[in-house]
């Protein structure tokens, strides 16, 4: 890995009877520090250089006049109290913050659409990572000023699927340059604009904590939840897949909020895998109980439980022989849209389920019930697809005698006392299978159902 960082700042500070000072790299600078008049200096280092004591004026003058120079920021660790030099430290680190992310706004005018990816949230800051090759030097060299710290990945980074081989820029992390990233369509990050914040404690959320926010597309059934970006830790907002993009919306208050669909959440947690579609979904699933209480989401839960007990059982679609037209039901079985979550929820601990089932007025009992429910209904629509079947089975079984190789057909006629020579094509043995008075329980056969239940 090759890196580059800009330390951009010059201290000095007294240790024993030395005054020492730390400095980025510079030949000129060290030119003009061995002309200063003493000759008593020492260099530990490139960047560090030792005075006696009684030089403090001089060498603390020189520091100004570079600092001031070259708009570096100069730390005096002799005469501030800790308190004033981490209040001198604080208001450098936001000068240089909102420096830095003028001039990176500014240089992304020059480059394309998805020049950059987002790769990582840090406190303070973002890595993004340049996409393609930029055969501009000083373009290059522009970008690397305007960020805080650049490397080169010469390998793929095994902790951070998202950052593969080339160059990273770590910039601040500030509304101002998010916008900017997001007009500039940067991968991973995408814009929800048309999120309307709903009434805070309507129907069908609850009152939640400060950070949490519910929102609504007008025109639209969709109801998404947001957590404000400053309230998210890092290691859970870069916990997300590598191809999930972080989906966000920007507040009347300019805040933030990292945003997911609600039903697609539910849709991830209940089908109980590590590859979420919505980034949103591993915050639930961390912590079930206590993520769906603070996103005020226990209502929501229970409705939409309810609402969908009574949806249509749907059917697995199994292939007999190689028909297109040969795609039967009957003995394949049925879904229906909670599968998944009854399925979720008996994998669940018992300690598991009990917190979840409190939280949304359930118990064991409630979900066996609905469970039943939908048992009963995948089997009334089997039985009524298997009458239905036997009611047709001469037309729907006939694709099926295409599936069948030469000797099948041989074996079948035989079997069934059917007339036929051997030395007939596949045609004409399928069309005398198919067309005879026995071909009933043949059609039944093929379709591996009984006369009757």
């Amino acid at each position: 890995m090759r890196s580059s960082k800009l330390l951009q700042q010059i201290i000095l500070k007294q240790q024993s009877d030395r005054i020492h000072l730390q400095f980025d790299w510079d030949e000129e600078l060290k030119s003009e520090i061995n002309a200063l008049s003493n000759d008593d200096r020492e260099w530990h280092n490139p960047y560090h250089v030792s005075f006696p004591v009684d030089c403090v004026d001089i060498v603390r003058s020189f520091s100004q006049k570079i600092a001031a120079r070259n708009s570096w920021e100069f730390y005096d660790l002799i005469t501030n109290s800790d308190e004033a030099l981490a209040d001198q430290k604080a208001l450098a680190n936001s000068r240089k913050h909102h420096r830095k992310t003028a001039a990176f706004i500014e240089l992304l005018e020059k480059f394309e659409p998805r020049a950059f990816k987002l790769c990582a949230w840090k406190k303070e800051t973002i890595l993004l990572q340049l996409t393609r090759f930029l055969d501009d030097s000083d373009l290059f060299k522009q970008i690397q000023a305007a960020s805080l710290h650049t490397e080169k990945l010469i390998l793929d980074d095994s902790k951070n699927p998202r950052l593969n081989r080339g160059w990273v820029f770590e910039v601040p992390r500030s509304q101002l340059l998010i916008r900017a990233l997001l007009e500039k369509k940067t991968s991973l990050l995408s814009w929800e604009q048309n999120l309307i914040p709903y009434p805070q404690g309507q129907e069908p959320f609850e009152e939640v904590t400060t950070g949490v926010c519910h929102f609504y597309k007008e025109g639209s059934s969709e109801l998404w939840v947001g957590i404000n970006l400053a309230k998210v830790p890092s290691a859970a907002i870069n916990s997300i897949s590598s191809n999930v993009s972080w989906h966000l919306v920007e507040s009347e208050s300019e805040n933030w909020y990292w945003v997911g669909e609600i039903d697609r959440i539910l849709a991830d947690i209940f089908k109980d895998t590590r590859f979420y579609a919505d980034g949103l979904s591993y915050i639930v699933a961390r912590n079930i109980p206590q993520a769906i209480e603070e996103l005020g989401l226990s209502k929501y839960i229970a409705q939409y439980i309810e609402m969908r007990v009574s949806s249509p059982v749907e059917p697995k679609i199994p292939v007999y022989g190689r028909s297109p037209n040969s795609q039967l039901y009957v003995t394949q079985g049925y879904r229906h849209e909670l599968d998944d979550f009854l399925q979720w929820w008996h994998k669940q601990s018992q300690s598991t389920q009990s917190a979840f089932g409190e939280g949304l007025s359930w118990n064991i009992h409630s979900v066996n019930a609905i469970l039943s429910e939908i048992e009963n209904s995948k089997q009334k629509s089997a039985f009524n697809e298997r009458q239905r079947v036997r009611d047709q089975a001469d037309c729907i079984a006939q694709p099926l005698l295409h599936g069948l190789e030469k000797q099948q057909l041989l074996d079948l006629a035989m079997q069934h006392e059917i007339t036929i020579r051997k030395s007939w094509t596949k045609d004409k043995l399928r069309e005398a299978i198919a067309s005879s008075s026995k071909f009933r329980p043949i059609a039944l056969q093929l379709l591996k159902l009984e006369e009757e239940d």
